[in-house]
């Protein structure tokens, strides 16, 4: 459970949800909750919300462990790396070691590695074996079940889609090219003649406008949410040492995801909140003014 302190996050206040990085944030406090709660799907769409409103790399890694933890492997697979691949930062120590599991436990199971390419030219494709919300940029590199049709589809706008029907029945790597349609020529038009355009009027000298506010709302918003992803990273490890030192292991088992999400959730929002509280001060204090 999380404490009652988070309402303010998961319902942000008026003024702080016109800001795209306060939604966000309380967005992944909520998916946070509902992970623990082991009610993935849910969060699952907490993620991807937050992901409309403010894009991140941390989103993918989050929407992967939740996939990892509903046993749903070639997209935890996906979302780890896509998230491992659009990071320029540091990302939480948890990341790796789970794309490496899930990797293994592909490699172990009935899946096998596709690249995915799109010709002749590059194009988003859309998989049956995902979610339809999860186009594919190309080219890609994706784990696919076996014995099971999955069906491919690049779609361009104006132009017919095409698609490939794939049916896995070995574990080696392979390669899947969809050929797109030729768009249509394009008819160049004269150029409009020019048109001589008078000179703008002098405007007159205004006072500057005051200060905005805002920034020290998401100032705030943001020294919050690091506030929380200290405690929850903090909780994580207090978690993983009670798993530690049970011998249960159905209780070892139930401790140990919930440290790892609390870690995970913990440091991704100590790395959000502290951006946004630099964000907050930047603009708050006229370093950079909007």
């Amino acid at each position: 459970m999380l404490p009652a302190a988070l309402a303010a996050l998961v319902a942000p206040s008026h003024a702080g949800a016109q800001d795209p990085r306060a939604e966000a944030d309380a967005l992944v406090v909520e998916g946070a909750r509902l992970g623990e709660e082991s009610r993935f799907e849910e969060a699952i769409l907490r993620f991807k919300a937050a992901e409309s409103r403010l894009p991140r790399a941390l989103h993918d890694c989050n929407i992967g462990l939740a996939y990892a933890r509903l046993g749903r492997l070639p997209q935890a697979q996906f979302f780890l790396e896509r998230c491992r691949r659009r990071s320029a930062e540091p990302l939480p120590a948890w990341v790796a070691p789970r794309a490496e599991t899930t990797l293994a436990q592909l490699r172990a199971g009935r899946h096998a590695p596709v690249r995915v390419e799109t010709s002749p030219a590059i194009a988003p494709v859309t998989v049956s074996a995902f979610a339809a919300d999860e186009p594919v940029d190309t080219p890609a590199d994706l784990w696919l079940p076996l014995d099971v049709e999955v069906v491919i589809e690049a779609v361009r706008p104006g132009l017919p889609a095409a698609a490939a029907h794939v049916r896995l029945v070995s574990t080696a790597p392979s390669r899947v090219v969809i050929e797109l349609p030729a768009a249509p020529a394009v008819v160049a038009e004269p150029p409009a003649p020019a048109v001589a355009l008078a000179p703008p009027p002098i405007e007159p000298a205004v006072s500057p406008a005051p200060r905005p506010v805002w920034p020290w709302i998401v100032a705030g918003t943001g020294a919050l949410a690091a506030g929380v992803g200290a405690w929850s990273a903090a909780s994580g490890a207090g978690l993983a040492e009670d798993a530690r030192s049970t011998r249960d292991p159905d209780r070892y088992d139930e401790l140990s995801g919930r440290a790892e999400f609390r870690w995970g959730m913990g440091w991704g929002l100590l790395g959000a909140g502290a951006a946004t509280l630099a964000t907050g001060l930047l603009f708050g204090t006229g370093v950079f003014d909007p």
